[in-house]
């Protein structure tokens, strides 16, 4: 019957349909980050003002996957670890920018 098969397709299984899309998800995920940078750095001990410039947007694309560690006896839950990945998308981010820049920031509590 149809609910047999819908659980059978959107259910955590090793033979599933959507097992392997929730274990590596191929949906594209990207991250924009912003940064202050302290242009006036060396001018700290003079007591001056820290000076800060918001740089970016650095982009990254996010890669996930799952490792599974366990299963429930009843098989109703699942114990997996995620690991995401970042990898710097250098066509996506602004031309003027790049992985190598330098960056002085406060360290503050």
């Amino acid at each position: 019957n149809v609910h047999t098969r819908v659980n059978h397709h959107m259910s955590l299984q090793n033979d599933s349909l959507l097992y392997g899309q929730w274990l590596a998800p191929d949906a594209r995920i990207y991250r924009d980050f912003y940064i202050f940078n302290w242009t006036n750095p060396s001018e700290l001990h003079k007591g001056m003002v820290p000076e800060l410039q918001e740089v970016g947007p650095y982009r990254y694309r996010e890669y996930r996957n799952k490792t599974v560690t366990g299963v429930s006896e009843d098989g109703c839950y699942v114990v997996y670890t995620q690991h995401k990945v970042f990898v710097f998308d250098r066509e996506a981010t602004s031309s003027h920018l790049s992985e190598d820049d330098v960056i002085h920031t406060l360290n503050l509590p």
